[in-house]
């Protein structure tokens, strides 16, 4: 079990020390040995626990503004017209990418 400070509360969840930087780190920490210290295959399993799951990049919703996602498709190399209107962009341009292809975790970069 990881553990920030090796301690859990009273219903033995110690998930309210952690957080996606501590979590992170720890990843960062233990990666080199993972990859250069075993001559096995390192297997990485982790839960949906919110420190487990922060995005490094996300595709744009509804509740993203007109502006970021004029940003977002830029970053991505993805054309689109500069007098685009928020609804538009979401609908026609957004919405039909795959999440699967935009969504990246933090965790999924280090690892």
């Amino acid at each position: 079990m990881l553990s920030a400070s090796n301690s859990t509360d009273e219903d033995g969840d110690y998930h309210r020390e952690m957080d996606a930087n501590k979590f992170e780190a720890y990843l960062m920490r233990v990666a080199p040995a993972l990859k250069h210290g075993l001559e096995r295959l390192v297997v990485l399993v982790l839960d949906n626990a919110p420190y487990h799951c922060r995005y490094a990049d996300k595709k744009p919703t509804m509740a993203t503004t007109g502006a970021a996602m004029k940003d977002w498709r830029r970053r991505h190399n993805i054309p689109f017209s500069v007098q685009a209107k928020k609804k538009n962009l979401y609908s026609y341009l957004i919405t039909p990418l795959k999440k699967s292809d935009y969504n990246v975790y933090v965790v999924e970069k280090l690892a």
